[in-house]
């Protein structure tokens, strides 16, 4: 474990930093967020970190993401503000480079004037199109989630929630949950429902809804593979600590059980605790224990499915972790399965052939 040290760090820091390599020089970088307007770049170096402040010159209360956009190999830095707008940071070069007026696309959406769109979670990141370019889905604390292309910030499509019964939009997560070969979007909105969107809509903005549930309050989503089908699933918990699993494809409740009592911002953590290869969940509780549940989903030995809050260090809302392909097992017992037949069909067919002889 490494510590580090700054002596520019000021004012409450909001959220987790982005770990990342910033400057492509193979060494891992940090980047957070200060409730004093100012993003914070720590390089490393054989020494000790250099440190940078950018002074963002507006209130910024949202955690940053980190992706390269448009086919460049730097890394850009997302950052959204209290007024809705999302900046763009070079991380190489700890410069704004640009910035999307989201309160504004989103009028355009609509149809009707948008304003206090705070965006606060961080932007989650991925190819929801199949065009080999990344996306963007950006969501505001006012229950709205709104998707653009990361080389041309076109829109894409959007959605939105009845109400903003949180402070803090959940952070939407990305994972193909219809086993199409293209990501979707899981989103817990302000007012409690759970939804998980078709990534690539139904045209302009235009959502495709594939399901939704209530789960009141709590965690941000995960995704796994819970019922061992080779897919992801989705799994949540309540502000009343109550875990909920649902199939990722339908929305369908799998499980369902008492957690605890999760403590503010908690999220959920999944991986191979023990390593017994079985997926386990880990809830941090108000007390500060935690609440550990087993599973009987099997998974490689130690494995860490969700080990951070926003998914990966770069806080784009995918995990790293790939379900296992279980279409060849599936084969193999439908082989053999099928040679267990034939063997009694023909042990038979002997038999009876046998009893006509005699």
């Amino acid at each position: 474990m490494e510590v580090w040290q700054s002596p520019i760090l000021a004012g409450p820091l909001v959220g987790p930093p982005v770990v990342a390599d910033l400057n492509g020089d193979g060494q891992k970088d940090v980047a957070v967020t200060s409730e004093q307007n100012v993003l914070y770049i720590g390089f490393a170096t054989p020494e000790s970190p250099r440190w940078v402040k950018v002074e963002l010159g507006t209130d910024v209360r949202s955690v940053p993401a980190a992706a390269a956009l448009g086919g460049n190999a730097d890394l850009t830095l997302l950052l959204g503000t209290e007024t809705g707008r999302l900046l763009f940071i070079n991380g190489k070069q700890a410069r704004l480079n640009g910035s999307l007026n989201v309160t504004e696309e989103l009028s355009k959406a609509t149809g009707r004037f948008e304003q206090n769109n705070p965006l606060r979670a961080p932007v989650a990141v991925g190819d929801l199109n199949g065009d080999a370019r990344e996306d963007l889905v950006v969501t505001t604390v006012t229950g709205k989630l709104i998707t653009f292309d990361g080389l041309t910030l076109e829109r894409l499509w959007y959605a939105s929630s009845s109400g903003t019964s949180r402070a803090q939009s959940a952070a939407p997560v990305l994972a193909d949950l219809d086993s199409d070969g293209l990501l979707d979007v899981v989103w817990h909105a302000p007012d409690g429902n759970l939804m998980a969107f078709k990534g690539t809509g139904q045209g302009k903005d235009r959502s495709m809804l594939l399901w939704q549930q209530q789960v009141q309050g709590g965690t941000n989503p995960v995704v796994a593979d819970f019922d061992k089908d080779g897919t992801w699933d989705v799994a949540v918990a309540g502000s009343d600590g109550t875990i909920s699993v649902f199939a990722g494809a339908t929305g369908e409740r799998l499980w369902r059980g008492k957690g605890g009592n999760p403590s503010a911002g908690s999220v959920l953590l999944l991986g191979d605790l023990n390593a017994d290869r079985r997926l386990d969940l880990l809830l941090p509780e108000t007390d500060g224990k935690f609440t550990r549940l087993a599973t009987n989903s099997t998974i490689s030995k130690a494995a860490i499915v969700w080990g951070q809050a926003y998914g990966n260090s770069e806080h784009t809302g995918r995990s790293r972790f790939q379900p296992e392909d279980l279409s060849a097992y599936h084969g193999y017992i439908g082989a053999s399965l099928l040679l267990i037949v034939m063997t009694a069909g023909l042990q038979f067919f002997i038999r009876r052939k046998r009893s006509k002889l005699v």
